[in-house]
């Protein structure tokens, strides 16, 4: 019996290559052919079901999180097919961050008008972009997006503008606002210039009250405006309620000609708020505002040059901070190991030491320091002096980044720290550029850092064996790169290997 009109699936030409089976009787081939048959009928019947039930799968695309989603669509054709049509929406989780970076804002506000869902989705991005980690910079100046208001005028134009508008005007949630005089105000009368500045933050009051429950960050220069001396804590005061969504505060300025103009004050309670950035701000309100916050949610404290009115400690409310993870203030060692002792320890990953002493002990501080060590990546400090105390033990091993403004004293100290990557000092007694131009002696250890110079010889320093996870040292105004120094030390071995 011929069994040519039997095709079995080792025919086909995928399966060319195949072994053909050998049959004894033509029962044996007909049940092999009926075999094949069922198991390419279920096999295909799998694909049907993938391909007719889109609404299962669209379900469970709609419960994805966006980052999942673009995977999604490139598992199958199938998949990619159903998506088409929405492939716009659930991209713009990957376009968006590029958007925010390389477009104009006037483009990009542009852009809102495609849909709904741009809209919402690039305010979403905007609103929660964070800063590199490993950047110990809270940076003082405003958002690229913020409305900025620093005139009368301008205000009551944008109140009129606005006076029938029915949502939100400011759809990445941030202001800034800072009264700018008028050119010839010093010429003015004192009581002119005082009702000028009055008028402006009457304004700011009115424009918190109709539009201020989506904003999320808001800095306030008060400058000029100390004149108002104790009525601009009354404005504090009542601004303050009319953002309570508030994530971010800036306070620039305030403080007034006359002394302790903010003593009392206090503030409602700002339960949103995880970051205050205070620049020459008088420390009584600095107290207020923390006060005023939910301790569990501030994140991120920046103080500087602010008036301490002899006071060095941090504010009482910052020992309470259980989330805290940057922190930039005058601080003492004390500070850090009452800091380090708290209930729960701060999960602290960025800190900046402004010691007010001129001798501080670089032993005294990272021992502090110590308390944070799982979480620490990132340390700058004013000014260090390595005294080199024996026994001494130094145990940071996440930090990452290390910042000297002035350091003074020996380099061991320093290589007690393992990890460290990044490491600028600014200016040193120690290490000057006549010293380093020296040959060391020749009685220098071998865990000893040897400098033979500044960017001639700098490469020939066995920092980079003592340090072997350093990749970018910095001393001065001169910076010098592990990749490089490989570089060079593969043209010397590239040169002896053609010498040879």
């Amino acid at each position: 019996m011929s069994l040519t009109n039997k095709k079995s699936r080792s025919d086909s030409p995928e399966n060319e290559n195949s072994p053909v089976p050998h049959f004894t009787t033509d029962d044996d081939a007909l049940v092999f052919g009926q075999l094949n048959d069922d198991a390419q009928k279920v096999e295909e019947s799998h694909h049907f079901l993938i391909a007719t039930v889109p609404e299962v799968w669209l379900n469970v695309f709609e419960k994805l999180n966006p980052e999942d989603k673009p995977a999604f669509s490139r598992a199958c054709p199938q998949f990619h097919a159903w998506l088409e049509p929405r492939r716009n929406c659930f991209l713009l989780y990957e376009v968006a961050p590029i958007l925010l970076e390389k477009v104009s804002k006037q483009i990009l506000l542009e852009s809102r008008k495609i849909c709904r869902f741009w809209s919402q989705a690039t305010d979403h991005q905007y609103r929660e972009r964070r800063s590199d980690p490993l950047r110990l910079v809270e940076d003082p100046r405003p958002p690229v997006y913020t409305n900025r208001f620093h005139s009368t005028e301008s205000m009551q134009k944008f109140m009129v503008e606005m006076e029938n508008h029915p949502g939100n005007p400011f759809p990445w949630g941030n202001l800034q606002f800072q009264w700018n005089p008028p050119d010839d105000w010093r010429q003015q009368p004192e009581f002119d210039k005082i009702s000028h500045c009055r008028t402006y933050w009457t304004l700011v009051l009115s424009i918190l009250r109709k539009f201020g429950s989506e904003v999320e960050y808001c800095r306030l220069i008060i400058g000029d405006s100390s004149i108002l001396v104790e009525e601009m804590a009354e404005f504090l005061r009542n601004i303050l309620p009319n953002l309570p969504k508030l994530k971010r505060l800036a306070i620039c300025g305030g403080s007034g000609q006359i002394q302790n103009p903010y003593r009392g004050i206090k503030l409602p309670l700002l339960p949103k708020l995880e970051v205050v950035n205070a620049r020459y701000a008088d420390w009584d309100l600095i107290s207020a505002i923390l006060n005023a916050c939910v301790p569990s949610n501030v994140k991120r404290l920046s103080f500087e040059n602010t008036q301490l009115g002899g006071r060095v400690e941090l504010p009482e409310p910052v020992y309470g901070f259980s989330n805290l993870e940057f922190l930039k203030a005058p601080i003492s060692v004390r500070d850090l190991q009452r800091l380090g002792t708290s209930t729960p320890v701060p999960p602290l990953k960025e800190v900046d030491c402004q010691f007010e002493n001129s001798r501080v002990s670089f032993e005294e501080v990272f021992t502090a320091l110590g308390s944070f060590s799982t979480s620490l990546i990132h340390v700058a400090a004013s000014m260090l002096a390595a005294n080199g105390e024996v026994g001494t033990r130094i145990s940071l091993p996440n930090l990452r980044k290390l910042h000297i403004r002035f350091y003074q004293g020996t380099f061991e100290p320093i290589l007690q720290l393992k990890g460290l990557t990044h490491l600028k000092i600014t200016s040193c007694r120690r290490l000057r550029r006549e010293d380093m131009a020296r040959e060391p002696p020749i009685n220098v250890g071998e865990d000893s850092v040897q400098f033979y110079g500044f960017e001639r010889k700098m490469y020939e320093s066995n920092i980079w064996r003592l340090m072997s996870s350093l990749q970018t040292l910095r001393i001065g105004n001169d910076q010098y790169e592990r990749h490089i120094l490989n570089l060079r030390n593969h043209s010397c071995q590239s040169q002896i290997n053609l010498n040879e």
